[in-house]
């Protein structure tokens, strides 16, 4: 990506030489989650092959079955630690269409591994241990997705017939093949279309809204008019300027003090937000995979509303009315 840039960059092709720099960039940085989704897959499969997974659907199934699930979301649940779009692609095993609709719509309340450093720049600047508000905020979003589970649960009983594998050796040929597909299977489906969406975002970032060419970093971009504009829905949590969503991932990074940007009750919010709000990109294109762009769009906007009532419920209640 820098030496095709480069090279545009010398040929006097500048806005070329942005868009390859952006787009590399970006799908460099998807890309990159590829070694902690393998080590995911690679476990989940070991454990299936090994007979282990069958074993844990059925000692769950009581537990899922109480919020209308059955034992075997819980190999879902499991991989949207790692990856929501990942998880959202092995729903495809499940009983039925509407119970994998359920499913898909309480993955987003549990947290992936994207959203840690949100959690621990929040976390590292309001509490005193990181660690343990991080992991009440984890346990936090478990309860919310069983909640949702019950919300959506419908009147009729999940049948779940389930043959129990013997506890053997793992294949590891076996799941070597499993891995390859299913990376081959990730980088098809949901890399493809998180490239679309990222020169969408390149356009919106480097043109202001009469097309002229105002170059990355511009406050004069058409996304930046756009967050303008949209600020207002932060204002019930106590977030007043545009940017502190991105400083908020800076500081992350850079060791900014957090407590400077917002107080503790816009934090609370915030950190519910991220929590409950629709996944990302990924996430949104696996979901459109399994049930259509549709319902994959609805879904989304109905968690991302979700989100904003239930940030500006905290915020309200913590900051006294």
């Amino acid at each position: 990506g820098a030496t095709l840039s480069a090279m545009a960059e010398n040929a006097g092709a500048v806005i070329a030489a942005d868009f390859l720099r952006a787009l590399f960039s970006g799908v460099g940085m998807l890309l990159s989650f590829l070694p902690q989704i393998a080590i995911l897959y690679l476990a989940l499969f070991l454990m299936e092959e090994s007979g282990y997974l069958s074993a844990l659907a059925f000692m769950t199934d009581g537990l899922f079955r109480r919020v209308g699930l059955t034992g075997r979301a819980a190999f879902s649940v499991l991989m949207g630690f790692g990856c929501t779009a990942a998880a959202v692609l092995t729903t495809r095993g499940l009983e039925n269409r509407k119970l994998q609709t359920r499913v898909i719509c309480i993955l987003g309340y549990i947290s992936c591994s994207a959203k840690m450093p949100v959690y621990l720049a929040i976390a590292s600047s309001f509490f005193e241990n990181a660690f343990l508000s991080v992991t009440a905020i984890y346990f936090a979003g478990v309860v919310l997705a069983f909640g949702a589970a019950l919300v959506l649960k419908g009147k009729e009983e999940e049948t779940f017939v389930l043959e129990i594998a013997h506890i053997q050796r793992p294949d590891v040929s076996a799941a070597a093949k499993s891995l390859l597909f299913s990376l081959k299977q990730f980088i098809i489906k949901i890399v493809t279309a998180v490239t679309a969406f990222l020169i969408v975002m390149w356009f919106l970032l480097s043109f202001s809204p009469t097309f002229e060419y105002v170059g990355q970093g511009s406050q004069e971009s058409m996304l930046v008019c756009l967050c303008r504009g949209l600020r207002f829905l932060f204002y019930p949590m106590g977030i007043t300027q545009w940017q502190e969503s991105v400083a908020g991932m800076l500081a992350m990074f850079y060791g900014t003090d957090l407590t400077v940007a917002m107080s503790s009750a816009s934090a609370m919010a915030f950190v519910l937000f991220i929590m409950t709000c629709s996944p990302c990109v990924s996430a949104i294109a696996a979901t459109a995979r399994e049930l259509g762009i549709r319902r994959a769009l609805a879904i989304a906007g109905g968690q991302t509303g979700i989100a904003f009532l239930l940030s500006y419920l905290l915020y309200g209640m913590l900051a006294g009315g």
